[in-house]
């Protein structure tokens, strides 16, 4: 600012009308700015949000696909079981003579 001990007051009104026009522009880059983080913050809010429901579908569908997955597992299992509990009874019940078989025979079925 300028001595305004030695000036007019046109100076010095001068001077705070340059003052005042800065500080409204100042102001106005500051409002920018701020919408701007505004908005940062909306999107981030927004991308949490989709997190978190991204994260509550995993914890609800994880343990379902788990469930069926051992289920099939234990579904293919059950079958092997039983088509080995059928040859076993047939081996039982004398549909399948073995006695004349050579000793590896029984590896074609392993």
């Amino acid at each position: 600012m300028t001595d305004y001990n030695l000036s007019d007051h046109k100076t010095m009104v001068q001077d705070v009308f340059l003052e005042v026009a800065e500080i409204s522009a100042t102001a106005k880059q500051m409002k920018t700015e701020l919408i701007g983080v505004r908005e940062d913050i909306e999107a981030l809010s927004r991308a949490v949000n989709d997190f978190q429901k991204t994260m509550k579908d995993i914890q609800r569908d994880v343990p379902i696909t788990v469930a069926e997955s051992a289920m099939v597992s234990f579904d293919e299992q059950l079958n092997k079981m039983q088509v080995l509990q059928e040859l076993l009874n047939k081996l039982n019940q004398g549909d399948v003579i073995l006695s004349n078989k050579p000793k590896g025979f029984l590896k074609f079925f392993k």
